[in-house]
């Protein structure tokens, strides 16, 4: 950081990441503060400048930066994400210590800290728990999205069935946990309102009465078939991905699909007819019909609400969708 640098900040009043510190503050307070600038986007804690809440006024620095550097240095093992320096502006030393983000998720005193830019102060970790429903389909998809959230909130915690269940574990016990998170984020596809486990997983979301507040939806278009795997393609290169449920006849076109489904399943059940041996057709049925009751109070309320592309939130690094995440009481 330069001199004109600082001096352009202080005369501009600028905060955001920068911390002016001109009374004593201990090690363990400057520890928590590198803490959760390492673990967000980095930040600078500048000493000999009093903040008196309207104007940034250049005081003596007040006590030893430099061996308070080397403790954090030590403490965190990390040289190079942590630097000190030393200004002069206006006859006046000016030391900061200059933090920047790191890959790796840090921990102080057995508590891992996020910095606040609303409080502007570290915060302790409190997960926040998101279950991503996806059709396998678009993973391609699904990958970006987790990438990204990720990215700009460390605090996320994000569950998928691919991940969470593994060889011989129930299947139907797992999905039983979706409603325990604080938000469900649904990539709807054409694909995904056909796949009988996606909606199933909404189902079992659709239990909790508090599920439209937790629910998250991005809208798949045609155009976004590009960000799918090679190997998730559907055969017809003319073939769209896109989920068109802003649209009443294409609406009418996802009941009747599960309408068939329905149909073909009681067929099945009454050539075999015998309930012992059809129990497990039986069972399906009634998930069939589960399905297509709740896929008409799901499009109803996507219909009801503002729908964004995958591109769209894409392009906007998913600002929208991160200050409802963030915002969580």
């Amino acid at each position: 950081m330069k001199s004109e640098e600082m001096k352009y900040n202080i005369d501009n009043r600028i905060r955001d990441n920068n911390i002016y510190i001109h009374t004593n503050w201990s090690v363990d307070k400057l520890k928590r503060y590198v803490c959760a600038f390492l673990n967000t986007n980095g930040g600078v804690l500048v000493f000999g400048i009093k903040d008196d809440g309207l104007n940034l006024i250049l005081k003596k620095s007040v006590f030893d930066i430099f061996s308070s550097y080397k403790n954090i240095v030590e403490e965190f093992s990390d040289e190079r994400n942590i630097q000190y320096g030393k200004l002069l502006i206006e006859d006046h030393n000016v030391e900061y210590i200059e933090v920047g983000k790191s890959s790796k998720e840090y921990m102080y005193n057995g508590v891992i800290y996020y910095f606040d830019d609303v409080k502007r102060e570290p915060i302790k970790k409190i997960p926040i728990t998101m279950f991503l429903s996806y059709c396998q389909k678009d993973k391609g998809i699904a990958n970006i999205v987790e990438e990204k959230l990720k990215e700009n909130e460390k605090r996320l915690e994000i569950f998928r069935d691919i991940r969470e269940v593994e060889y011989r574990d129930k299947f139907s016990e797992f999905m039983q946990t979706i409603s325990d998170k604080d938000f469900v984020l649904s990539i709807v596809s054409d694909r995904y309102l056909k796949s009988r486990n996606c909606m199933y997983e909404m189902s079992e979301l659709m239990r909790d009465r508090k599920y439209e507040s937790k629910l998250l939806f991005i809208i798949v278009s045609d155009s976004d078939k590009k960000y799918c795997l090679s190997e998730d393609l559907p055969d017809d290169e003319n073939q769209g991905v896109g989920a068109h449920i802003y649209d009443v006849g294409q609406q009418t076109e996802y009941l009747m699909y599960w309408q068939e489904k329905e149909q073909k399943m009681k067929n099945a059940i009454e050539k075999i007819n015998d309930p012992v041996i059809s129990r497990n057709q039986i069972s399906e049925l009634e998930v069939i019909k589960t399905i297509e009751l709740k896929i008409r109070d799901l499009m109803s309320i996507l219909f009801d609400r503002k729908g964004i592309s995958f591109e769209e939130m894409l392009n906007t690094n998913f600002i929208d969708m991160m200050d409802i995440i963030r915002n969580k009481k």
